[in-house]
């Protein structure tokens, strides 16, 4: 659909999507549209998308020849209401967030466990985090540049898992409870 709105707040289709529904419609007239009736039935058929009115069209089609914007409005309409009925309306809680988590988290696990996987601890690397890096200089919460220069000449390579370099994961066990 495009973007132009109406005075009223609601969406609009283009006109080929409305020349695409009227063509629609012709094949069950026998009458091709005019310029006037584009303009009439977008305006009509303002805040519907194309793909109901195209529905509409042939259920209505296949009952009469005579389809108009108020009749493809009406079934819409019936429509919408008959996929609201059949939805059902039940507003999650906290509670039910949690159990979701869980759930994925159950997942998760099971999936590694399958292929076989090990997850690493983050929670030395998250430590880790909170510190300044001594190999690259990455400030505390920034993720280390992928390889550092080294003073000797060396380049020290983050960890995969971690996205640290080692000396930076090694400062955080030397120095405990140090905090950034």
């Amino acid at each position: 659909m495009s973007s132009v709105t109406t005075r009223f707040d609601q969406q609009m289709m283009s006109r080929a999507e409305v020349a695409s529904v009227l063509a629609m419609v012709a094949h069950f007239r026998g009458q091709a549209p005019g310029e006037a009736d584009v303009r009439a039935w977008r305006l009509a058929l303002a805040g519907y998308g194309v793909g109901e009115c195209h529905a509409a069209v042939l259920a209505a089609g296949k009952l009469t020849d005579r389809i108009t914007p108020a009749e493809i409005i009406g079934r819409v309409k019936a429509a919408r209401r008959l996929t609201e009925a059949r939805t059902p309306r039940r507003r999650i809680t906290d509670n039910d967030r949690a159990l979701f988590a869980a759930a994925g988290r159950r997942g998760i696990a099971a999936v590694y466990a399958a292929a076989g996987w090990t997850r690493a601890d983050s929670s030395r690397a998250t430590e880790a985090l909170g510190h300044a890096c001594p190999a690259c200089g990455a400030l505390p919460g920034i993720t280390c540049r992928r390889t550092a220069r080294l003073r000797n000449g060396g380049r020290e390579t983050r960890e995969l898992l971690s996205r640290v370099h080692p000396s930076r994961l090694a400062d955080v066990t030397t120095t405990p409870g140090a905090t950034a």
